[in-house]
Formats: C-alpha cells, structure tokens, sequence
C-alpha cells in the first residue's frame, strides 16, 4: 500500500488524532505551573534526614515495665432457670376401623389407563463397512 490509500483509508482517525493532540497541547500551554499560583519555592519549613541527625539524638529511654493486669470482679452469676411445668398429655385416642368410616366417605374409583399402541420396530438402514459373509 502507498502513503497516499493509507491516509484515504485513515483519514478519520488521522484527523480526530491531530485534533486531540492539539486540544491538549493548548491546555497544557494555557494552564499555570501551579493552580495556586504559587512559586516554585516553598514558603513554608523545609525537611531533610541525614544519617548524621542518628548520632547526634539522644539515646532511647526503656520502655516502662507492663502494670499489673487489675482485679476484676467476680464474674455475675446468670439466675437459675425456672423448673419446667409438667406438660399436659391428652389422652390416646381409640383406633378407629375403617370399615367403621367407609360409609362416610367417597372410595375413588381408578381407572386403568388405556393400552398403549405399540411402537414400530427401529431398524438400522446403514450399509456395513466390511462385507459380511452370508449365513
């Protein structure tokens, strides 16, 4: 391909690409250092760590010695439950015979369900790979 059917081909994201990139050099152009305003000095207390500020410290004190750990109370005694009430237990009821409740109810009558049709029988249509000698 030449220079000239990439850039007919391209040519959109060409454009959108130079259009974003000079979008985004004008902002940074138009933007301060600082959205402050600020100098690049800073006013305000500057910190710096040499190995030299070590030797110079004064050396550690020990730790002080764990307090005792305190007395607690003794642990609260949760109350005694209450005794369980006696539960009442009725009574056994008497069997009842189902001759006895044969007149009060409907018996449901069930069918049997009808024959069903036979199915054909499946057979294999396919040709064998290998010829089979005759019986």
């Amino acid at each position: 391909m030449r220079a000239r059917d990439l850039f007919r081909r391209y040519r959109v994201a060409l454009i959108a690409l130079a259009l974003s990139a000079a979008v985004h050099a004008a902002v940074f152009v138009g933007m301060p250092s600082r959205p402050d305003g600020e100098d690049d000095e800073p006013s305000g207390p500057t910190y710096s760590a040499t190995l030299d500020a070590l030797a110079e410290a004064p050396a550690a004190t020990p730790a002080p010695a764990p307090r005792a750990p305190a007395h607690h109370a003794p642990a609260h005694h949760p109350r005694p439950r209450p005794k369980a009430r006696p539960v009442d237990v009725p009574e056994p009821i008497d069997a009842l015979a189902a001759a006895d409740l044969a007149p009060e109810m409907d018996l449901p009558v069930i069918q049997a369900p009808p024959p069903a049709e036979p199915k054909p029988d499946v057979v294999a249509m396919a040709q064998s790979a290998v010829p089979v000698a005759a019986l």
